[in-house]
């Protein structure tokens, strides 16, 4: 079974980076912010969207379901370095790059 480039074997999902404001974003449907504090993220991004933070060998360190438009992100008991998020619904997947300092 195929659909376009991906096969059976891989997942077929919608990768983005920054827009021209310097905001992380994809069809303003989700943002993504890192605040000056070291470790402390905000996710823009409608109610029920799901969220997945990973770290660089791959774990899941974080994992939530927004509550609110801005969901707070909060990695300060994580070790500094570069983490994955993965953020997903029924309409779309976003994964983006943050990196803890």
């Amino acid at each position: 079974m195929s659909n376009g480039s991906c096969v059976d074997t891989s997942d077929c999902v919608a990768i983005t980076s920054l827009d021209l404001n310097g905001n992380m974003s994809l069809n303003n449907f989700i943002r993504l912010y890192s605040n000056s504090i070291g470790g402390h993220f905000t996710i823009e991004a409608p109610v029920g969207t799901h969220f997945e933070v990973f770290n660089a060998t791959g774990q899941i360190v974080l994992k939530t379901r927004a509550q609110k438009l801005n969901t707070d992100i909060d990695l300060n008991y994580h070790a500094n370095g570069i983490y994955m998020v993965k953020c997903y619904s029924d309409k779309v997947v976003y994964i983006q790059k943050m990196i803890k300092q």
